[in-house]
């Protein structure tokens, strides 16, 4: 079964740019950003960064949500320093207050190496981010922000928004019916049900496919059902996990279905699915639009592109063999602000 879920771990996104700053300098302030902090009686210590370009300008607000996984906004390693954010920060200050959230626990930047064989980044999770991390966590921070940013900048109240990717986009959807504030949402690559359903639908297509046997599935599917009745008996352990996460995370993330707050909210939503994500099944978010058509909503905006989890196309000689890998995260996201732009 292990090999079966390996393709569906949750992923990031790390991003290569040019750096000549030492790695025992690459602060906040170095790169363009003012990190604050807040301080909760419930949810402890939030850091937040807000990129410093045109930041006296009347503009509006668009807070990003990222991925799942406790790994720093910024990354050195071997090839050079990269960041999990997937635009080009840079470039879309000009036009917004931007925002980014560091997870608890969890630094601005620091080294990360590689698993050589897999590729997978390699970063010792921190205690905190496992007894801490949590769906409300992760909403309530990001509630308290956008609060607290709209206090301190100029901001243009007509367009408050927010960009969730992957986890992230979980993260917004249940943010929307939480602070009324938001009036725009793209979210990326995520679930439209409980992400314990992505992994039975991921064992039922590979089946379909011929990838693995309909009793290996069987035996997958029963295996899971296992597990999720475990967590959900104790789910606020800290110390149990599984497939990387704490109990304490799992039961949170499940507890709570994207389509319900999407088929509830009456503000613009840019949702998107990626249909050979095997990361996060596609069929929740047709699921979601289809159910938006049927309802009559006219505020959801889908979009389908035909990649993997992280934008990626494979170029094959046309008997499966990979020639090359072609990435188009950036069209992508361009397309998404261009929606954002004219609403």
């Amino acid at each position: 079964m292990a090999s079966i879920l390996q393709r569906i771990l949750p992923l990031i996104c790390l991003f290569f740019f040019g750096c000549r700053i030492g790695n025992a300098q690459l602060t906040p302030d170095k790169l363009g950003f003012e990190k604050l902090s807040l301080h909760h009686k419930k949810w402890g210590e939030i850091n937040y960064y807000h990129f410093t370009k045109g930041e006296k300008k009347i503009k509006p607000v668009l807070l990003y949500l990222d991925g799942s996984g406790a790994y720093p906004m910024f990354q050195m390693m071997e090839r050079g320093t990269g960041s999990t954010i997937p635009f080009d920060y840079k470039k879309l200050a000009e036009e917004y207050h931007l925002l980014f959230i560091s997870k608890p626990g969890i630094p601005f930047a620091d080294s990360v190496s590689r698993d050589p064989e897999s590729n997978h980044p390699l970063y010792p999770t921190p205690d905190e981010y496992t007894r801490r991390l949590s769906l409300d966590w992760r909403v309530n921070a990001a509630d308290l922000v956008l609060k607290d940013a709209l206090k301190k900048w100029k901001v243009d109240k007509r367009k408050i928004a927010i960009l969730g990717f992957s986890e992230g986009f979980q993260v917004g959807s249940k943010l929307i019916s939480v602070n009324k504030s938001i009036t725009h949402a793209i979210l990326m690559v995520g679930n439209g049900f409980t992400q314990f359903f992505d992994f039975i639908i991921q064992n039922r297509m590979d089946a379909l496919n011929g990838v693995i046997s309909e009793e290996d599935a069987r035996r997958n599917i029963d295996s899971l059902h296992q597990v999720f009745a475990d967590i959900k008996n104790d789910p606020l352990n800290t110390e149990k996990s599984w497939y990387g996460h704490s109990y304490l995370r799992w039961s949170s993330f499940c507890s709570e279905e994207p389509i319900e707050s999407l088929l509830r909210t009456n503000i613009p939503v840019y949702f998107v699915s990626c249909t050979k994500d095997q990361n996060t099944s596609p069929l929740g978010l047709d699921y979601i639009y289809l159910r938006s058509v049927l309802d009559g909503k006219k505020n959801l905006k889908y979009i389908h592109y035909p990649y993997d989890h992280g934008f990626n196309e494979f170029i094959t000689d046309g008997q499966a063999n990979v020639l090359s890998v072609k990435n188009h995260m950036s069209e992508a996201m361009e397309e998404a602000f261009t929606w954002l732009r004219n609403q």
